[in-house]
Parts: structure tokens; C-alpha cells; sequence
């Protein structure tokens, strides 16, 4: 039996997985992992600029805070997807769960936050 990847997008709803590969379903994953890490260090470079400006408002930061909140969300998602096709590293296991870091994180995942 092969080993699936879970794809970095859903089929209606419901995970869609692709057995590992180089195939071509493989690569337009990894390109979209690619994509969407990129458009986290894109989110996070916003708030970064935004956060130097000194007049900045309340409702500024707050879009920061989305945008940030955006880019960890992502960012999470892909190391989850990458770590699942680790071989002995459980994604549910203790390294995830423990903690209060951990616990936050396996609350966005749940979609609890």
C-alpha cells in the first residue's frame, strides 16, 4: 500500500489525498505550499511596515493583527501537511498538543480559536 499526501486544498469540504509522488498532482502541491508560504512572509512583511508607521491607528493594527493571525494560520497548515509526510513523527502526538503554545495551535487546527 502507498503512502497518500494530503493536498493543500479540499475536495468539497472533505481532504483530498494523492498517493506521495513526483507525480504532476504532487507538484502542483508542492507549488501551492510554496504559494501560500509566500503570501504568509507577504502578510507578515505588511505588518511589519505597518508597525513602524507611528500614527497608526487602532483599526490599522487590528488589520495587522488579521493579517498576522492570516500568515500563522497558513504557515501552521503547511507544516502540518509537510509533517504528516514525515515517516514516525505523529502530528497528533505530544510535540504538537503539550503546552500552551501547542494547545493554541491544535485549537486553530481544531477550528476552536
Amino acid at each position: 500500500m502507498s503512502t497518500l499526501r494530503r493536498l493543500p486544498w479540499t475536495d468539497e469540504g472533505r481532504p483530498a489525498y494523492v498517493p506521495l509522488g513526483d507525480g504532476m498532482v504532487n507538484r502542483i502541491a508542492d507549488a501551492m505550499e510554496l504559494e501560500i508560504l509566500a503570501g504568509a512572509l507577504r502578510d507578515a512583511r505588511r505588518a511589519e511596515d505597518l508597525g513602524r508607521v507611528a500614527g497608526a491607528s487602532v483599526a490599522e493594527f487590528r488589520t495587522v493583527v488579521a493579517w498576522l493571525a492570516h500568515a500563522v494560520r497558513d504557515a501552521v497548515n503547511v507544516a502540518v501537511l509537510r509533517g504528516e509526510r514525515l515517516d514516525g513523527i505523529p502530528v497528533d502526538g505530544p510535540i504538537v498538543v503539550e503546552g500552551l503554545v501547542g494547545q493554541s495551535v491544535q485549537a486553530m487546527l481544531d477550528g476552536t480559536d
